[in-house]
């Protein structure tokens, strides 16, 4: 049995063998852009618009095509749950070059998960070597959570960047001995940043991640300035819900906040469903998180010993409060995590790739297999079955074909708005209830499902329908309907 072991993990110890090498190579960060490019192209254009990326796409369309700004609007329907800077970032991108398209919002996706990925690596090169720093860097581009959303453009990952880089500018300015108050407005700055793309929950994993840093190592010094950037960071985000506030919003924020929106065995379900997910999303590293963790009960003292309780810290304080929230989660939500357990597992594999080689050998090789999966669909699946990834693509050519056909205004019905087919049509298109149909008085297009169109004709017999085209995105079916009063 022993040797039929050995013989498995052969193969593995030969690519750690070359892993470890590049702590010889001058250029060693080279190798982050290669797998950064190979993992992004060309899917980053193959791949049509799905999942979150409409509304993303929708909102910046908003504030170009509209000039709706500070409040954004999604083809006329106000969406003030929460603030949307990658959604600023893709529309001032769109101001600058012609229009809001796919590529603007990807392209600082990518960029964004690029910058993730750097600074995983140089953190860890500089505790513990340039093949550790690697081996974080790849463990944030493979953990299952990124990797499915590689090109996808969800403020997920911008989200999760920014409050990265608040552990970054704050660790590498506790360890140099330069926490001045520059620094700290910086940090309060870019954690306020990090709450204008998805609201100020996330915020948490910086405040309580940190904060208990700061209690176990009793730096009480550091906690008034800590508190003030947090300060800095509520005061930039809650401008905002304030300059946007009508009555009522509070309702919606609350349902945003996922506070006490679900209860009884569904809450049970959910929670059991987001731990159980995450055992497999937090993958390679989460391999690596137990260890990390006996190691520091032990009291093991070494010098990445701060680094690795300060990162251990940051991942799973505010994760762990997830699972015991009062209302509905997702694994996304718990996104931030995965580029302080990147941290961990790059500093776990200087420790232990030579004395418990085989551990680091299972993490390398599923975070190779998971990275090359990426990269076979990107660069095999995608080019030979490009009808697979683009059906949102398919459908909102047809409707705007349709559209160029048959002039006059585009509606869609909240009810079955389906958003990411919508980035491929030009010009304005209205999101309304399917009662505000009944009251048009010229002739218009809708996209309607079946039970939508015989729903309207009930309503208004005196309507004319006729279907002109039919499409599916989403998994769901639509017609383009003609409607003449």
């Amino acid at each position: 049995m022993s040797s039929a072991l050995h013989i498995f993990f052969i193969p593995g110890q030969w690519l750690l063998t070359r892993f470890s090498r590049t702590d010889e190579q001058k250029y060693a960060w080279l190798w982050i852009l290669t797998f950064w490019a190979l993992m992004a192209f060309p899917a980053v254009w193959l791949r049509a618009v799905h999942l979150e990326e409409g509304t993303v796409l929708g909102l910046a369309r908003g504030a170009v095509e509209e000039g709706h700004w500070l409040a954004p609007f999604r083809y006329g329907v106000r969406f003030v749950e929460r603030p949307v800077l990658l959604s600023w970032i893709v529309a001032a991108l769109g101001e600058v070059s012609g229009g809001v398209t796919v590529l603007t919002a990807r392209i600082p996706h990518v960029l964004f998960l690029l910058a993730g990925a750097w600074l995983v690596y140089d953190l860890v090169k500089a505790a513990a070597g340039k093949a550790a720093g690697l081996f974080g860097a790849l463990c944030w581009f493979a953990s299952p959570m990124v990797a499915q959303k590689f090109v996808t453009a969800e403020p997920d990952v911008t989200l999760s960047v920014l409050l990265f880089a608040v552990f970054c500018v704050w660790w590498k300015s506790l360890t140099a001995g330069r926490l001045t108050p520059a620094r700290w407005l910086m940090i309060g700055v870019l954690l306020g940043l990090a709450g204008l793309t998805k609201g100020p929950q996330p915020v948490a994993y910086v405040t309580l991640g940190i904060g208990a840093y700061l209690l176990i190592k009793r730096r009480f010094a550091d906690l008034p300035a800590f508190l003030l950037a947090n300060l800095l960071a509520a005061a930039i985000i809650g401008s905002w819900y304030l300059m946007v506030a009508v009555p009522h919003d509070t309702e919606a924020w609350a349902v945003h906040s996922r506070i006490f929106t679900t209860h009884g065995t569904e809450l049970v379900s959910d929670h059991v469903d987001f731990l159980i997910s995450m055992m497999l999303e937090w993958l390679p590293g989460l391999i690596l998180l137990v260890p990390a963790l006996v190691i520091l009960a032990r009291q093991e003292r070494s010098q990445d010993h701060d680094l690795m309780l300060a990162a251990v810290l940051y991942t799973l304080t505010c994760t762990l409060v997830l699972l015991v929230w009062p209302g509905g989660i997702a694994t996304r939500y718990a996104m931030p995590g995965t580029l302080g357990l990147a941290v961990v597992a790059g500093l776990m594999f200087a420790r232990w790739r030579r004395i418990h080689s085989r551990v680091i050998v299972v993490t390398l090789v599923t975070a190779y297999v998971i990275a090359v999966f990426v990269m076979v669909l990107g660069w095999i699946v995608m080019p030979l079955k490009p009808d697979w990834f683009q059906e949102s693509q398919i459908a909102g050519r047809t409707i705007d074909a349709v559209r160029r056909e048959v002039p006059g205004p585009l509606y869609i019905v909240t009810e079955s708005a389906e958003h990411n087919m919508l980035v491929y049509v030009k010009g304005p298109v209205h999101e309304v209830a399917l009662d505000g149909l009944t009251s048009l008085t010229t002739p218009a297009l809708a996209v309607l499902t079946a039970d939508e169109e015989a729903a309207l004709a009930r309503k208004k017999p005196t309507l004319r329908l006729h279907d002109l085209a039919t499409v599916r995105s989403q998994k769901l079916d639509l017609k383009v309907v003609e409607i003449r009063p």
